[in-house]
């Protein structure tokens, strides 16, 4: 199934490949599930302390590689949002005011997600 996000996965990651590892502050594990049509389709794991992108199965709350405890937050966002916020064209904070994303865990870690995505 194609997702309006899979246009930018490797964008992301060629910017995490770009990241000075002794400079970076935000060392955050981030789950993310996008949904299609009200359902969770795709499940990707932001890890920023590994600087990778990594599938995991739809709406998983845990992995072997990434068991509860390790998780800073995650996210439940339709697809073609997650594509605005990456490409800069909404913000996470507008889309929580709008009520349309759920957050578990460490809100402020999303919030700062959507300012790096902003620079550059």
């Amino acid at each position: 199934m194609a997702l309006k996000s899979d246009l930018i996965w490797d964008k992301l990651n060629e910017r995490l490949s770009q990241i000075d590892r002794s400079k970076r502050s935000f060392t955050v594990v981030l789950f993310v599930h996008l949904r299609q049509e009200g359902k969770v389709v795709r499940s990707v794991v932001l890890d920023f302390c590994d600087l990778k992108i990594s599938e995991i199965e739809p709406a998983a709350t845990s992995t072997a590689d990434y068991p509860a405890e390790r998780i800073d937050a995650s996210v439940t966002i339709d697809d073609n949002d997650f594509y605005l916020v990456a490409t800069k064209e909404i913000t996470f904070a507008a889309l929580i005011e709008q009520g349309k994303v759920d957050i578990t865990g460490n809100k402020q870690a999303f919030l700062t997600l959507d300012e790096k995505f902003r620079k550059k």
